[in-house]
């Protein structure tokens, strides 16, 4: 990826069995991890650095300045910027030739410019690009696989548009083709999103495969020393096998820490207390124990699906073994006494047996087929199994980073969060009061008010002199103190000059009404005349043929 490192992988895929009623998260089939390789020192960053090395090496022979040994505020800018102008010039040498570097401001306020072939680029960067490789060469390795096995090669990650990764990739995978299906810059974060969806309980509706994982790392673990063995040794978990469900245990009964390595590095440090107490309450320790009882401290490891695999419970397990008694057949002949029995392990309490008579269930007839023979029961001393157990507690510390925060620090980063949140809401609302009352002063000077033709006649010199005054004003301390006043400031100062405008708009507002009221008015007087003249008319109108009738 642009910005992660170089890793390859080796999948196999299987798509589903349709003679089998497929649930839905394996509707597509499954994904199989052959292995996973990754080199956490090379990447899309990585090459950045060397870019950005090359190009702060010639603005020291340019100018005297040596910018990466500044620890200072200026240097650590300088080299922020001289990251992202490597990294803008990779990219433009990923389809070009050449490319111009520009790098502004990198140091005392002035701008350097240099250029970058692809040639100086490849050389520069050669011994990454080797070293990438070699992960992609771990990777079939641990797979068992040849290029000659692998079906098809796919690019993801931003740091695959190299052309130079590119063409080493062709001679190693003997020119096969390579794909370029996928977005490299989407790929890796689509494909995080896509498997948090699945492996969410119940949160998503999503057609899916399932993905049978393969731990990349060698997990180990130890425990730690006691008295009978003062030096443990690592002992494997996880050795690049399928990360599969695993169970440890342990014969201790006392407290005790356990520790995990990848690669081995230590990585959690698991703490199990109250062991004795709790082999205790499942009566490990009686008076009348068995000699021949066991117990164990059980841990089962789960992977979580996204590459760790953590304790997820502990069991105290006693399996105690009790003295008890039980009936054993035996087959004797008639002639045979069965008052005392040869062999016989009764128990010194037990009462003799009667003579029982095994019937045929088909004939219904006695069983004479071992000549004449009988079944009698006897008491044998045994033992037997009962099984107790116990769920434990423990706690875990995490040696490698990035960890969890412990609760206290979780609390108090969400409490910096609530204020950081506060912080932007509030530079929110002084920017949009702030926004406002420019706006106002604007529209006020011009198009909105003093430019509007109706208004002039409702305000006086006096107060026109009162309005721009207030503009003026305000314009002043907006370029002296309105960099950091609040939203209320604002708003008190957009205020000040409403209080002042809003009375002459609604003197204008009130003139439009009345005018509006009088020629409603003077239509409805005009309506009311002219019904009158037309009654006037028809009334004489009427008049008039009386007159002619008669």
């Amino acid at each position: 990826g642009i910005n992660a490192e170089y890793m390859g992988g080796v999948f196999t895929y299987h798509p589903p069995d349709t003679n089998l009623t497929l649930r839905k998260e394996v509707s597509f089939g499954t994904l199989e991890v052959k292995a996973v390789a990754s080199d956490p020192l090379n990447g899309g960053r990585f090459v950045d650095a060397l870019v950005a090395k090359r190009i702060a090496e010639q603005y020291k022979q340019k100018t005297g300045n040596a910018v990466l040994e500044m620890h200072t505020t200026d240097g650590y800018k300088a080299r922020a910027k001289l990251m992202r102008s490597a990294q803008k010039a990779k990219e433009v040498l990923s389809a070009n030739k050449n490319a111009p570097v520009s790098v502004e401001g990198i140091y005392d306020d002035k701008d350097f410019h240099t250029d970058l072939n692809r040639d100086e680029f490849d050389a520069l960067c050669a011994p990454l690009f080797d070293r990438a490789m070699a992960t992609v060469e771990q990777a079939l390795k641990d797979a068992n696989l040849t290029t000659a096995e692998i079906d098809s090669f796919e690019l993801f990650g931003g740091g695959t548009r190299i052309p130079a990764i590119q063409t080493r990739l062709l001679e190693f995978l003997e020119n096969k083709p390579l794909g370029k299906t996928l977005n490299t810059d989407e790929a890796s974060v689509m494909g995080a999103v896509f498997e948090s969806v699945r492996i969410s309980p119940g949160s998503f509706r999503v057609r899916s495969f399932a993905i049978s994982d393969t731990h990349p790392y060698n997990l180990t673990f130890a425990l730690s020393a006691n008295d009978t063995i003062p030096a443990p040794v690592q002992r494997p978990l996880l050795v690049k096998a399928p990360a599969s469900p695993k169970t440890v245990g342990v014969f201790r009964t006392t407290d005790f820490n356990l520790t995990t390595y990848v690669n081995g590095v230590p990585a959690e440090e698991y703490v199990f207390e109250n062991i004795t107490q709790s082999f205790t309450k499942l009566g490990l320790w009686k008076n009348d124990t068995h000699p021949n009882t066991t117990h164990m401290v059980e841990i089962f490891f789960t992977p979580n699906g996204i590459g760790a695999v953590p304790v997820t419970s502990v069991t105290a397990h006693v399996h105690e073994v009790v003295n008890t008694t039980k009936k054993v057949a035996k087959v004797v002949a008639q002639n045979e006494s069965t008052s005392e029995p040869e062999d016989s392990t009764e128990t010194e309490d037990a009462a003799p047996e009667p003579t029982i008579t095994v019937e045929d269930p088909q004939t219904n007839s006695t069983n004479t087929t071992a000549s004449n023979s009988s079944v009698v029961y006897e008491v044998v001393n045994t033992t037997k199994t009962v099984r107790r157990k116990l769920e434990l507690t423990h706690k875990v510390h995490y040696l490698l980073t990035p960890w969890p925060m412990p609760s206290e620090e979780m609390a108090a980063a969400k409490e910096k969060l609530a204020a950081l949140q506060q912080l932007d809401l509030e530079k929110r609302l002084n920017s949009e009061a702030k926004n406002a009352l420019e706006a106002l002063i604007f529209d006020t000077k011009y198009d909105k008010f003093f430019e509007v033709e109706e208004l002039k006649p409702f305000y006086t010199a006096e107060e026109e002199d009162a309005i721009r005054t207030a503009l003026q004003e305000t314009e002043d301390w907006l370029e002296e103190d309105g960099y950091d006043a609040t939203a209320s400031e604002f708003k008190l100062k957009s205020e000040a000059i409403s209080n002042l405008t809003k009375p002459i708009s609604a003197k204008l507002t009130a003139h439009k009404k009345e005018l509006k009221l009088n020629r409603t008015q003077a239509k409805e007087a005009k309506e009311a005349n002219t019904t009158q003249d037309a009654d006037t008319k028809e009334q004489a109108d009427g008049k008039k043929d009386k007159k002619d009738e008669l």
